[in-house]
């Protein structure tokens, strides 16, 4: 059973905490405010369904939920085929990082990162003083809670001193890679975050990005031409009705 089954008044508990004057509701307040109502599932009313639930999101027990605690988030980012396949050696690859505005705040119980919690930014526009003056106002939800397999990745990066305050994650979709790094160094480097036997690729395997980046740009392309290739024929196949 979920936390929002289990408690209706949840929406209502996190909007009144999102009423912060022009900057709305951060990712952190909101991770904070859903680790508060995972950790009320443990009481003396608690059920099997919501050990179960604790379990599924990569917790031992309800117990190892009361005692998770929020680490340093990792911002997302994605890189586009379209990008890739034009890479070449002496680009910037800092360039091919777009930011998905998602920030994965992990959960550890004693240090160990057993689960985490994914929040996404929305950034709107208010107006206080009339339609002439705009201000920034910026909310955040919550929209994944648990994702165990990242969160077991996560810990054996930190175990070997992979993983810092500035990490940030790297996520190119179509190819099924997903990278560690700090977008803020120079030169960028990535750990690979999972094995992929297509590409060759290890998990923890350290790779300079602008090297990565050359490497992976004719698959890219290959990718990208069969994408295309496939909506193509898709249009054809609506037009022709």
């Amino acid at each position: 059973m979920t936390p929002a089954a289990r408690d209706p008044i949840t929406f209502a508990t996190l909007f009144i905490t999102c009423l912060i004057p022009i900057y709305g509701c951060t990712p952190h307040s909101v991770t904070q405010s859903q680790l508060s109502e995972l950790q009320h599932l443990s009481t003396s009313t608690s059920t099997e369904d919501d050990e179960a639930y604790a379990k599924e999101i990569g917790f031992n027990d309800l117990k190892d939920l009361e005692k998770a605690k929020i680490g340093s988030p990792l911002r997302v980012y994605n890189v586009q085929l379209v990008e890739l396949q034009q890479f070449q050696r002496g680009d910037e690859p800092k360039q091919l990082l777009h930011d998905t505005q998602r920030l994965v705040f992990p959960l550890a119980v004693d240090g160990h990162i057993v689960s985490s919690i994914t929040a996404t930014e929305n950034k709107f526009f208010s107006a206080p003083n009339g339609w002439t003056t705009f201000l920034p106002w910026r909310a955040a939800r919550v929209t994944r809670t648990g994702f165990p397999r990242l969160a077991k990745k996560l810990e054996e990066l930190q175990s070997s001193h992979k993983i810092s305050e500035s990490s940030s994650i790297v996520w190119i979709a179509p190819l099924r890679l997903l990278l560690l790094g700090d977008v803020s160094g120079n030169p960028l480097v990535f750990t690979v975050m999972d094995d992929n036997q297509y590409l060759r690729l290890k998990f923890g395997e350290t790779r300079n990005a602008s090297e990565l980046f050359e490497q992976l740009a004719p698959v890219a392309k290959e990718f990208y031409e069969k994408d295309q290739q496939f909506r193509r024929e898709e249009t054809r196949q609506y037009i022709a009705g």
